[in-house]
């Protein structure tokens, strides 16, 4: 079985890493071995070759940026980035056999840089960080680029780790990830005026306007506080959803049914709970069709179009399809239609 602490197990000249990291290593050899070898042994084997790698790319350039700035937390930063990086090769999240590089990215590019951050609790920062960008990659891969960018600017401005995950979380939602929505208008409220906003990406002489802002966010789900609201109307924002074999959810075109607060959809064999802001939208699996005719007993009446396809809604008409079914909440119409696997988004904007 390979090992991985120096001398024979770790050729720090071979991988080049810095002498804060090799001290440690050293130090700590016979611990770390035993760690990799439980871990190899409970996952059916690692590569030593690619761990060290993965040491010396991703995890030493860390550990010497707390080296310079503060040498006092190498040892604990070192052992715990050890820890969380072996724990992620063994789970197939970094190294040869990742098939995602979100996470090797937050490590190269964003960790080394917060050193500060990082000393405090490199196992929070890091876990956190990584498990944001590999879910947005994920769900939202073009909007990937986005958390990246946003949160280039915002760890500069962060002084403490619960502002630095606050800041995380409002970048993750503004990436699509609507599921956040909530507490990210929560994080946005304990912030400091001028970072919300930059977090928020609004000017940050907007500060004085943040808690009306917020508030607009909380009332209304399609408020984008980086657009200026002309007096709204009724628009289609999204078209959601496609037929499985196409990547998408449904099998059969879809039905729809709403509550004050709620929307959800069902293909005839599965129900989900549709969640949709200005940012994002996401499909939440909730169960079977027994759960979408739950939902309908409950269901506020939707509005219906006259035998033209027009239909008045909040104050705004519309022309629809005639065979279209309806379905809103407080803030969102959806219309499905019998023919299409495809879902229509209307709000008013």
């Amino acid at each position: 079985m390979a090992k991985v602490g120096t001398n024979q197990q770790l050729d720090v000249m071979t991988y080049k890493i810095s002498d804060a990291f090799a001290a440690v290593l050293r130090e700590q050899r016979e611990e770390l071995n035993r760690q990799f070898v439980a871990k190899s042994h409970f996952t059916g084997g690692l590569s030593g070759a690619d761990f060290r790698q993965v040491l010396a790319d991703l995890v030493d350039p860390i550990v010497a940026s707390v080296a310079e700035v503060m040498p006092e937390c190498t040892r604990g930063v070192a052992t715990e980035l050890f820890e969380l990086s072996l724990e992620l090769v063994g789970a197939g999240a970094l190294g040869q056999g990742a098939t995602n590089s979100a996470i090797a990215r937050v490590w190269s590019n964003l960790l080394p840089t917060i050193p500060r951050l990082m000393s405090r609790d490199a196992r929070v920062v890091a876990g956190s960080l990584s498990n944001a960008a590999f879910h947005i990659s994920r769900c939202q891969p073009d909007r990937s680029e986005l958390w990246f960018t946003t949160m280039h600017r915002l760890v500069e401005q962060c002084d403490g780790v619960p502002k630095l995950l606050d800041c995380a979380a409002i970048a993750a939602w503004r990436s699509g990830m609507v599921q956040y929505r909530n507490a990210a208008i929560a994080a946005a409220a304990k912030l400091p005026a001028t970072l919300a906003c930059l977090a928020l990406g609004i000017p940050a002489d907007a500060d004085q306007d943040l808690p009306a802002t917020l508030t607009h966010l909380q009332t209304s789900p399609w408020h984008n506080p980086q657009i200026k609201h002309d007096p709204p109307t009724l628009q289609l924002t999204r078209r959601v959803g496609d037929f499985r074999g196409f990547g998408g959810p449904f099998l059969r075109p879809p039905l729809v049914c709403g509550t004050a607060s709620r929307l959800f959809v069902s293909d005839g064999t599965a129900t989900w709970e549709l969640l949709a802001d200005c940012f994002g939208t996401l499909f939440h699996r909730l169960g079977d069709a027994n759960i979408f005719r739950t939902q309908q007993k409950q269901s506020t009446r939707a509005p219906r179009p006259n035998r033209h396809g027009k239909l008045t809604w909040q104050g705004f008409c519309v022309t629809l399809p005639v065979q279209a079914t309806l379905a809103c909440n407080d803030h969102t119409l959806l219309v499905a239609t019998p023919d299409s696997h495809r879902i229509d988004l209307y709000a008013a904007i």
